[in-house]
């Protein structure tokens, strides 16, 4: 009875193991995700951004440059910061896109020219710091 039990266990643990073969990866990927970070300091000293009462979001080719953004809209993180992070977006895929505040082109950035931001996806985490219409930073 005792040799049944063993063999009966050992048959169980190597039936319910899986092997890992090259079709099946180790670890699943995280995916692939943008995070925007927006400083927004030097529009909030000339007044052009109150972060009472106004929003900024980002509109571009990864949302049908939306109207509205209600899914993009970035976050206040700290010391006048504004943050998102998009996931499942696919590498090697150009992007192009705009920060808006208020959701309104007339308030967008580079206004009256057509210049969009465009950044290329790498695999992995992507981080993306900006100054909003390029004001205020180094």
């Amino acid at each position: 009875m005792r040799y049944f039990s063993l063999m009966f266990c050992l048959f169980f643990v190597l039936s319910c193991s899986k092997v890992p073969t090259d079709d099946i990866p180790l670890v699943e990927s995280q995916g692939t995700s943008v995070t925007f970070n927006v400083n927004m300091s030097y529009q909030i000293e000339i007044g052009s951004f109150n972060p009472e009462i106004n929003f900024l979001d980002v509109a571009g080719s990864f949302n049908g440059w939306c109207e509205p953004c209600n899914n993009h809209i970035l976050v206040s993180t700290d010391n006048s910061i504004y943050s998102i992070t998009l996931d499942n977006l696919a590498s090697g895929e150009q992007i192009q896109f705009k920060f808006r505040v208020d959701g309104e082109w007339s308030k967008g950035e580079f206004p009256g020219l057509d210049n969009n931001r465009s950044y290329t996806i790498l695999d992995g985490s992507n981080i993306l710091d900006y100054w909003f219409n390029d004001q205020g930073g180094d």
